[in-house]
């Protein structure tokens, strides 16, 4: 499977590994694209296991509807369910990480039937993110969430007007201890592909 669709939507997969194997969706976050898996990937297929991981909505060319009501949490759900569905899989194991990881503990919720186990990465209960907000530093090292929610201006601090400044995405990324290479990697094709401002519409969304 190349793609998938869903409401008019297009988004591109990866898939690997043997066709009948049990199959593991992997779900990136932000700002990366399924290519953030590609390691974990190959240890898996050699394993045996079918691996699929999506780049999701705003992340896919042929999925980047305009507006934040189109990354509400309802929506992201729905993706992982066409996905799901699209693969021929009655259960699968599905590993999640950041965003996709905040999507798929909510579908986790809405559809334990189909997981044959839940991996989330980085990402706690949303309920218990919550109380960490009022309980914890997490309010302020959430700053940039609020930050994400003004128009345009995330998008000109992290990639420029034109999308050249894309070092700047960098140096954020590197703070997170991921590598120069793959933080030049990732923050590159944010900014080369047009992704950044769709995927900082999950953050828009939030609200909704």
């Amino acid at each position: 499977m190349e793609r998938f669709s869903r409401a008019g939507l297009t988004f591109d997969v990866h898939d690997s590994g043997p066709r009948d194997g049990p199959v593991v969706v992997l779900l990136h976050g932000f700002p990366q694209f399924n290519d953030s898996w590609d390691a974990v990937a190959a240890r898996l297929t050699a394993a045996g296991l079918r691996c699929v991981a999506p780049n999701q909505r705003g992340y896919s060319p042929g999925a980047r509807p305009e507006g934040r009501r189109a990354y509400r949490m309802s929506e992201l759900v729905e993706d992982i369910d066409a996905l799901i569905d699209a693969t021929g899989a009655g259960r699968v194991h599905l590993v999640a990480h950041d965003w996709g990881a905040a999507a798929a503990w909510q579908y986790a919720a809405a559809h334990p039937e189909r997981l044959a186990s839940f991996n989330p990465l980085a990402v706690p209960h949303g309920a218990a993110f919550l109380r960490a907000l009022v309980s914890s530093r997490q309010f302020f090292r959430s700053y940039y969430m609020y930050l994400f929610q003004l128009p345009a201006v995330p998008e000109r601090l992290l990639v420029g007007g034109d999308g050249t400044q894309w070092r700047r995405l960098s140096t954020l990324l590197q703070t997170t201890h991921q590598s120069k290479e793959r933080a030049d990697r990732d923050a590159k094709a944010m900014a080369d592909s047009g992704a950044l401002h769709y995927a900082i519409n999950w953050y828009r969304g939030i609200p909704l």
